[in-house]
């Protein structure tokens, strides 16, 4: 099944052609992977396009749901089921990423969540020789964090870079999709660059050395210390990996074929 968008002009133009067209880029190699969640089960995480991915609840849930969906009928939900202590629910992709990659997924949040001190919503892991499950170091976290307001807004941490503050304090809308996207490119050396977007607009912007190792792989979900709200589900959909920008698109749409 090829996936089928019509794409924003401002965006595409250069990379497919300008068109007003419904066009369909499932098998373009720029796209690596993307899921809708449609297949109504966790398999594209897991074995959609190599190398896979997989997923750690934790003390919590992963799940597929038709709770709520931005596009279709499902979506993925995270559910922190431990508020009063860290637990980890996420769904990953696996590594080694290409070393200039993006990111992207919508969110939502159906009540506002205030994590004790940190939430990571979109994590990038790296791994060292032998690349096993346990050679891993959680690299850079985009955090949901609580601005002075009371509202939800995002902070970055990176083992390399420290605290990044957003180039603009955006709020986090509760009760309407967002779009997330993310630009890693993972060296270990001086010339690595981070980029984060929220609904299209810049966010936040790294460059320097950015892991320990070149090994990425892209997490996102839930890392939680507890939380002092009785919010604790983020609803996860139209999730993307790609070697091009894809901006907050339209929702997916399977073409059936």
């Amino acid at each position: 099944m090829a996936l089928r968008k019509l794409l924003p002009l401002c965006v595409f133009c250069a990379l497919l052609g300008c068109t007003d067209q419904t066009q369909s880029f499932g098998d373009d190699p720029r796209l690596l992977w993307w899921t809708d969640h449609e297949t109504g089960d966790l398999s594209d995480w897991l074995d959609k396009s190599p190398p896979g991915g997989f997923v750690l609840p934790g003390n919590s849930q992963v799940v597929v749901t038709q709770d709520v969906a931005r596009s279709g009928s499902h979506s993925l939900l995270i559910e922190d089921e431990s508020p009063t202590q860290r637990d980890y629910a996420l769904a990953a992709r696996g590594g080694p990423l290409p070393p200039g990659v993006y990111a992207s997924a919508w969110y939502f949040l159906p009540v506002a969540l205030h994590p004790v001190s940190y939430w990571w919503f979109v994590l990038y892991r790296s791994r060292h020789p032998p690349y096993d499950l346990l050679s891993f170091r959680d690299e850079i976290r985009l955090s949901f964090t609580t601005r002075a307001d009371g509202s939800l807004g995002t902070v970055l941490v990176g083992e390399e870079f420290g605290t990044i503050l957003p180039l603009v304090d955006r709020k986090i809308e509760v009760g309407r999709w967002f779009h997330i996207e993310t630009y890693l490119r993972a060296t270990d050396g001086p010339d690595g660059q981070f980029d984060a977007w929220q609904d299209g607009e810049l966010t936040f912007h790294v460059t320097g050395r950015m892991m320990e190792t070149k090994w990425a792989e892209w997490m996102t979900g839930g890392v939680a210390d507890g939380l002092t709200s009785a919010g604790a589900r983020l609803y996860i959909d139209d999730a993307a990996i790609s070697t091009e920008r894809l901006g907050p698109l339209p929702p997916f749409q399977r073409d059936e074929r």
